[in-house]
């Protein structure tokens, strides 16, 4: 056998960075297929923030009725005026004791 001196033996070096390329390629298409989901958990998270923001202007609202208005947590009414959902309260007898009443204290 014949020994060439302008060959140095590379070709494994060669085959590694192949592979690695080739593992580099696969993940990226993996990756960039299973990510087709990201509308509905966007989407999702929107929903949540709402929800949240909502809970939030509820909580806010039953602070101001309790600092501002000057009521005790037992006066606070959570009926909705018009009609759908909540429950009557007895010792609220104005509208501004009412979280759901369109007031400076109820919610916006």
């Amino acid at each position: 056998m014949k020994h060439r001196t302008t060959e140095s033996g590379n070709v494994l070096f060669l085959i590694l960075i192949a592979v690695a390329l080739f593992a580099a390629l696969s993940y990226a298409v993996t990756r960039s297929t299973s990510g087709g989901g990201t509308v509905d958990k966007e989407q999702r998270r929107i929903i949540a923030s709402e929800i949240i923001q909502y809970a939030t202007e509820v909580e806010q609202a039953f602070k101001r009725i309790l600092l501002i208005g000057g009521y005790d947590y037992i006066y606070a009414e959570f009926k909705n005026p018009n009609g759908a959902g909540g429950t009557d309260n007895p010792n609220c007898v104005e509208s501004t004791c009412n979280i759901f009443t369109p007031s400076e204290l109820g919610v916006p």
